[in-house]
């Protein structure tokens, strides 16, 4: 018998749909591998090994991905709870970084820079945090975002050791008048731990280029190179989306470094005057030991009245209404804490009201002692002083 051979046409339709269902089952194979779950407390370096090596398999998971080249950015990793770059977080995004350009594939990091940033076609993300308080483990937390769509193509978590984190802050964290942890820093930290194949959190990922302008004045204020630090941060302000916490609190302190006594003032006002409209401004007053004697040492605490005239001023011209409520850190008893709280907030009312006499019947105070504190530490220096605060909360003036 003869062989007989199809029509060309016909063999050339049932290779596509061969192909094309091979093209379909590697497809699926890309839609995403489950995150690892953390398995044991490693060190910070195995940690972040183990980070590293999950995202690029769940980021190549087929042939096909492996041989396109892809670019992707890394947006320093943060403490989730405070909001702060520290010592730890540096370290962990130096070591990812080394990590990632060691590797000969097809991933190549680029500087997070503005024009790193316009050239990414992935975006990482990554936050530590103390898995519960008195947990003797961190947990790493990351993701890769694609910046086409949007998507979390990525996600990957670690156990590190909690004698291996060192939540002391970056000096443009230390240095800073308020806590730095406003909507845009609650975006990076949802998408750092937002689920593969949902949404980043939308507004940080449109803000990214301004967050890349921001990082260079960053890493220019830590180079102590405060001119370079001050032209960045301007240029960030400049932006359609740069009137943010981060920039104001960089520009009061690169003009306070030069001496700008003036201008940084009025960095310290727009301070104010965002913390107030949005809700959350939270000031950084510490206090004597067991007093409420503001700091002994005038180069930290020489520009607390400035602080509170501002506070004031601001307080009357929005028309608001304060709750003053004073935080502690977590040293001494609990019931001793929450009176000396009290007590702070209370101090801090009555320089309010020396500013402004209007303010007289507007503001009420609240001691919470450390019941919210944010690093937990009770070390009392630097790396606890965000448990050492003065927030001031808008409430209705009705009440």
């Amino acid at each position: 018998m003869p062989l007989i051979l199809p029509p060309l046409h016909q063999a050339l339709r049932r290779g596509l749909t061969v192909g094309a269902l091979a093209f379909s089952v590697l497809l699926a194979a890309c839609v995403s591998n489950p995150p690892a779950k953390p398995t044991g407390t490693r060190t910070l370096p195995q940690a972040v090994q183990q980070l590293a090596d999950d995202l690029v398999a769940q980021t190549n998971p087929t042939m096909i991905e492996r041989l396109k080249s892809r670019k992707l950015v890394l947006d320093p990793f943060i403490d989730a709870k405070s909001g702060q770059q520290t010592k730890t977080t540096q370290l962990i995004s130096d070591l990812f970084a080394k990590n990632l350009r060691a590797r000969d594939g097809n991933l190549q990091l680029q500087n997070f820079s503005t024009t790193g940033v316009e050239q990414a076609d992935y975006l990482i993300a990554g936050t530590v945090q103390q898995d519960e308080a008195g947990a003797a483990y961190s947990v790493l937390t990351s993701t890769i975002t694609e910046r086409r769509t949007g998507m979390v193509i990525a996600r990957s978590v670690a156990r590190i050791r909690q004698e291996d984190i060192d939540a002391t802050p970056t000096a443009f964290y230390a240095d800073s008048p308020s806590l730095v942890n406003d909507r845009l820093t609650q975006g990076y930290i949802k998408t750092s731990q937002t689920a593969v194949g949902s949404q980043a959190d939308q507004a940080y990922l449109s803000s990214i280029n301004t967050a890349a302008v921001i990082n260079e004045a960053d890493k220019a204020y830590e180079s102590q190179h405060w001119s370079d630090a001050l032209v960045r941060y301007q240029t960030a302000e400049q932006r359609p989306d740069g009137k943010q916490l981060r920039v104001f609190n960089g520009l009061y302190n690169t003009f306070t470094k030069l001496g700008r006594a003036q201008e940084a003032e009025t960095a310290f006002s727009q301070i104010v005057a965002l913390g107030l409209g949005t809700n959350n401004l939270s000031v950084r007053l510490l206090f004597n030991p067991g007093t409420v004697d503001f700091w002994k040492d005038s180069a930290v605490s020489s520009a607390y009245p400035m602080w509170l005239k501002h506070i004031a001023q601001e307080t009357v011209q929005g028309d608001y209404c304060l709750n003053v409520i004073g935080h502690t850190s977590r040293t001494g008893t609990e019931a001793g804490n929450a009176r000396l709280s009290q007590n702070r907030a209370k101090y801090v009312r009555d320089v309010l009201v020396q500013n402004n006499r209007q303010l007289a019947t507007r503001i009420d105070v609240d001691g919470v002692g450390w019941k919210y504190n944010i690093i937990g530490s009770g070390t009392d220096d630097v790396r606890d002083s965000l448990d050492r605060r003065v927030e001031f909360k808008v409430k209705s003036c009705k009440s």
